[in-house]
């Protein structure tokens, strides 16, 4: 079962009224339905969700600790990051995805939000404790990233991390397609790339400091999944 500790947000009443008027076509019913005709539903939560969430949290010690969930889309990843203990929101560009997340868990609504990641409009400076990216970051415009980068790292406390898995162009997805056959993959780029636009972006690179808790956590998705991934730390 679910905390039944208050919902902390930082968004507002007007912010979220705001948030409303923010639309994305590409992300809508047909993206939807693809996704889920080729086995992936988004809107699914069950041992999946549960496992990835106990693992995320426990190996980035992340219990109690305010998590932005960049991407979010439905909101499934962020109900298991919840209830493995994580204090998380949620954003995606998607407010059709968000609506459908807000019906399906009633209890998560104040906490998705449809807001783009280039402009985290709402979210104070230095907010949150970490950020928590999953597949996500290969939708993203290439030329946008250092704009995106720079955003997120604003909305971290000093001290903060940001924590993301993302395909790149040899992994399997599910149904066993080929990340170059979903459309909206359109930055699937090498960890080298990421590596410098994170460092441009004032970012430092932290992946090695969380290898071997990821990696051993008996609920390790790393040996099923080859995502590209990264954790970074903000500068300054």
């Amino acid at each position: 079962m679910f905390a039944t500790k208050p919902l902390l947000n930082p968004l507002d009443a007007q912010s979220h009224a705001l948030s409303a008027t923010y639309h994305s076509r590409a992300y809508g019913a047909e993206y939807f339905e693809r996704n889920k005709s080729n086995g992936l539903n988004l809107l699914s939560y069950g041992l999946w969700q549960r496992r990835y969430g106990t693992w995320i949290v426990d190996a980035l010690k992340l219990q109690d600790r305010r998590v932005l969930d960049v991407g979010c889309a439905c909101g499934s990843m962020l109900r298991g990051l919840w209830q493995a203990g994580a204090d998380v929101d949620g954003i995606d560009c998607s407010e059709y995805l968000i609506q459908m997340g807000r019906r399906q868990w009633p209890d998560m609504a104040d906490r998705l939000s449809t807001t783009d990641a280039v402009n985290l409009h709402h979210v104070p400076d230095e907010t949150y404790d970490w950020l928590h990216s999953c597949v996500v970051a290969e939708h993203w415009i290439p030329d946008l990233v250092p704009h995106i980068l720079r955003e997120l790292r604003r909305v971290l406390k000093p001290g903060g991390r940001f924590y993301c898995a993302y395909e790149t162009d040899s992994c399997a997805m599910a149904g066993g397609r080929h990340p170059q056959e979903e459309p909206s993959h359109i930055c699937l780029k090498p960890t080298t790339w990421w590596e410098e636009q994170l460092t441009n972006a004032g970012w430092s690179l932290d992946t090695n400091q969380w290898d071997a808790a990821l990696r051993n956590h008996p609920d390790s998705f790393f040996a099923e999944y080859q995502w590209g991934w990264f954790v970074a730390a903000k500068q300054g």
